[in-house]
C-alpha cells in the first residue's frame, strides 16, 4: 500500500493537473489516468475526423504507419517514461493515432509492433510535438 501511494505521489509530482476530458464519437476513446488523459483511435474517417478535431487539446501527437505506403497500422503497444521519472503504460492496442496531453519535458517514447520496438525521445515545450513512427510490414 505504502508503495502505491507513493507511486500515485510521483505521478501527481511528474505530470501535474490537466483539464477534464471532453466526449467524444465513437470509436474513439479517451481515458483518464489521472492527472494525465490519452486519445487513441483514427480507424476510420468519422475516427480520424473526431481525433483531429481534439488535436490542439494533446501536446504529442502520434502516428503509426506502414513504411514505403504510409498506410495506417493500429495494435501498437506504448509505453511514456518521463526521463528520471515513472513509466506510464504500456497501452496496448494502440493507432493510428495515439494523443497525450503531458506536462513539459523529456520523455522517453517506446512504440511496440509486431515485435518491433521503436524509441524516441521527445521534449514537450510550449509547442506540440507530432512524430510519426513507421513500420516494415512483415
Amino acid at each position: 500500500m505504502r508503495s502505491a501511494v507513493k507511486h500515485a505521489a510521483v505521478l501527481l509530482m511528474v505530470l501535474g493537473s490537466c483539464c477534464m476530458p471532453v466526449a467524444m464519437a465513437q470509436p474513439v476513446h479517451e481515458t483518464s489516468l489521472s492527472p494525465w488523459f490519452y486519445l487513441n483511435g483514427g480507424e476510420g474517417a468519422e475516427s480520424q475526423a473526431a481525433m483531429r478535431a481534439q488535436r490542439d487539446s494533446y501536446n504529442l501527437r502520434l502516428t503509426f504507419a506502414e513504411a514505403g505506403t504510409g498506410s495506417y497500422l493500429a495494435g501498437v503497444s506504448v509505453s511514456i517514461e518521463p526521463v528520471g521519472g515513472v513509466l506510464l503504460g504500456p497501452f496496448p492496442d494502440c493507432g493510428p493515432l495515439f494523443y497525450v496531453r503531458l506536462q513539459p519535458g523529456s520523455y522517453r517514447v517506446s512504440a511496440s509492433f509486431q515485435g518491433s520496438v521503436q524509441t524516441r525521445l521527445i521534449h514537450i515545450g510550449r509547442q506540440p510535438v507530432d512524430e510519426a513512427l513507421y513500420w516494415q510490414q512483415r
